[in-house]
């Protein structure tokens, strides 16, 4: 007899139920097959205490379903349901037929088969039968205990202690050569030094963006000045070639026109005009007039108006006066030419000190 099979302990009762599912009740079934003796006394006891397990279940009548499946089961086509009262049980029947076709499945011969006949009369009647064993009562009870407690898994969990890193010394490097010293302090000098000339090149640098600024304002203002110059010299060109146009013109007029009032008694001016090349009007040693006033050229006519305005005149630091105005009807029947000192932007009508007049 092996004592030491290590399949003592499995689960036969389950298998004796039936309980285990085909996955657990495989590797019993194959151990079973091997000839294990131990194991087979293991399991013969099992089947024994399944069995008397089902016997002393209460009678109870079974039903419908039970009683046709039962007859299928035995060969009989057909069962009669006697009206009597129902107080027979299928149920050890059911159980012992069960547990004897898994066994003959198993395909072992011990413990030696049993052949069970179960005759259908008229009217089956069974009794509950009573093992007065006390030992298989005290085998029944602890089947029935250790199918109902659930089963507890045990999981093995090892746990390691942590263990503390140690922490690294901090190195401490000391030196005590002389000459390492005396390199050491060359390279601070040295250091010193160039942080030195760094910040005196920073300075200089700085110095010269802002040279370069300034410069560039200055540079910046000379151009916008010359840009203004050249607009001046500009709009000066074309007045003188506007001038010189008048000048060329076919039919063209001179008129010399003379001081009639005190304040302008040096002043001079000379009107040129001609119905294709317009009006040419320059004057010199013109006085200076307040800010709030200006020179203004008139039209003197035969028709209505009999004085038109021939625009406004420039005047330089030097006096001298210019006006260029381009043709006009006026000048075909002009009589003569004046200049009056007028409020800024000029006046439709004539207000202000008659300086200059010419007659033609």
């Amino acid at each position: 007899m092996n004592l030491n099979c290590q399949m003592q302990n499995s689960d036969w009762d389950g298998l004796a139920l039936g309980a285990l599912t085909p996955q657990a009740a495989a590797p019993l079934v194959t151990h079973l097959r091997t000839g294990c003796p131990e194991c087979e006394t293991l399991f013969a006891k099992s089947q024994s205490a399944a069995l008397a397990l089902g016997a002393s279940l209460p009678g109870q009548a079974p039903s419908q379903l039970v009683e046709d499946k039962l007859a299928s089961y035995v060969g009989k086509t057909k069962v009669v349901a006697m009206p009597v009262p129902r107080r027979t049980s299928f149920a050890p029947w059911l159980l012992a037929a069960a547990s004897f076709a898994f066994a003959a499945w198993m395909g072992f011969n011990r413990p030696a088969p049993i052949t069970v006949s179960v005759p259908i009369p008229e009217r089956i009647e069974t009794t509950r039968v009573v093992d007065p064993n006390p030992n298989l009562q005290k085998r029944i009870h602890e089947l029935e205990q250790n199918l109902a407690k659930p089963k507890p898994v045990e999981v093995a969990v090892s746990v390691k202690p942590l263990v503390p890193v140690p922490q690294p010394e901090p190195i401490v490097v000391k030196v005590e050569d002389p000459e390492k010293d005396r390199q050491l302090n060359l390279y601070r000098e040295r250091l010193q030094q160039l942080e030195a000339l760094n910040q005196a090149q920073q300075k200089q640098l700085a110095e010269l963006q802002q040279a370069r600024d300034k410069r560039l304002e200055q540079v910046n203002a000379r151009v916008a000045g010359l840009e203004i110059d050249a607009a001046v010299q500009k709009k000066v060109l074309e007045d003188y070639r506007n001038a010189f146009r008048t000048i060329e013109s076919n039919g063209m007029k001179q008129v010399e026109l003379a001081s009639v009032d005190r304040a302008s008694q040096n002043s001079s001016a000379r009107a040129l005009y001609s119905r294709q090349g317009g009006l040419l009007v320059l004057a010199h040693d013109l006085p200076k007039l307040p800010d709030q006033k200006c020179y203004q050229l008139w039209i003197l006519r035969k028709g209505s108006p009999s004085i038109v305005s021939g625009g406004l005149m420039k005047i330089d630091a030097q006096g001298r006066g210019f006006l260029q105005s381009p043709p006009t009807p006026a000048l075909i029947d002009a009589t003569g030419f004046a200049i009056t000192d007028e409020p800024p932007g000029g006046s439709v009508v004539a207000r202000g000190h008659k300086l200059l007049f010419g007659a033609i």
